[in-house]
């Protein structure tokens, strides 16, 4: 039975090494590397080298799973992003994109799409349509009307932070779409948009940096909430925390925050990790009713 279990623990590490080998082996750092194999690159890293568009060399790399365009001067996403069929991740963080393709659709296996610290002023409907994606980034844009690939049932995360938003108008998300992080900080937000709490999948909600006033109580009902930030913003008065409230973080500093009811603090005192400082001095304390 021992000599069984060593020889299944044997073949594990021995397919664990192959596989490290074979991936360090189809990583490469430079398009000089690519270009005698191109279908061995699984993993391709450009970081930071005066790019102006895409290499069309990459496009002969049709195996190409990851691939990182970080910190360049690339201007658009081309039509020959379809041949990248096996794409899973694709970092174009820190460029100059303000066009994308229609093509970019037409990736059956893109999760990952970093398109932050770029020039769209509005999220291209391509993006909308992909059906695996998992995470979108578009921080640090000049977008200023919000957008959800409702194609993809796998999404998770969408980060919409630092753009020109000053209203959003709805929010519902279809019920298999299973959000679970939404950063919207550094907008210009009056409003938390009220359909929010239909999406009880979300975890994390970060309207830090807006110009919220008030924030309506129907957001703690939101099941499965563990962390809700809203430092930065103009809110006076503290939102009424229910029992069944699961919050473990709240970020509530930096705003000039003026009257609370003592039961509420009471509850907000249960919640792990809060933040207040940099609050008003002048606090008015509510009995209960």
């Amino acid at each position: 039975m021992h000599k069984i279990v060593l020889h299944l623990i044997l073949i594990l590490l021995t397919e664990t090494a192959i596989s490290q080998s074979l991936k360090v082996d189809s990583t490469f750092y430079a398009i000089s590397e690519i270009r005698k194999n191109p279908l061995k690159v699984r993993v391709l890293y450009l970081k930071q080298q005066n790019l102006k568009s895409i290499p069309k060399e990459i496009f002969s790399c049709l195996y190409l799973e990851e691939l990182s365009l970080e910190n360049n001067n690339i201007g658009e996403i081309p039509m020959e992003i379809k041949y990248l069929q096996h794409l899973k991740s694709l970092n174009l963080k820190g460029n100059r994109i303000s066009k994308v393709s229609n093509a970019i659709e037409k990736l059956p296996k893109l999760s990952y799409l970093n398109l932050s610290h770029n020039n769209l002023i509005k999220l291209p409907a391509p993006i909308l349509k992909l059906l695996y994606l998992e995470t979108l980034d578009v921080h640090q844009n000049k977008l200023t009307s919000f957008g959800i690939p409702f194609n993809s049932t796998n999404l998770k995360v969408l980060n919409y932070s630092h753009n020109h938003l000053s209203d959003i108008k709805t929010f519902i998300i279809p019920p298999d779409i299973k959000l679970t992080h939404l950063y919207l900080r550094g907008n210009q937000l009056k409003e938390v948009p009220e359909d929010i709490i239909f999406t009880q999948s979300l975890q994390e909600i970060d309207f830090s940096n807006n110009q919220l006033e008030l924030v309506d109580e129907d957001i703690y009902l939101i099941s499965n909430l563990e962390s809700l930030k809203l430092g930065k913003n103009r809110i006076k008065v503290l939102p009424e925390l229910p029992k069944s409230s699961h919050l473990k973080y709240l970020d509530l500093s930096e705003n000039p925050l003026m009257k609370f009811q003592i039961r509420n603090f009471n509850k907000i005192a249960l919640i792990p990790t809060i933040l207040f400082h940099k609050y008003l001095p002048h606090w008015e304390y509510e009995d209960e009713d």
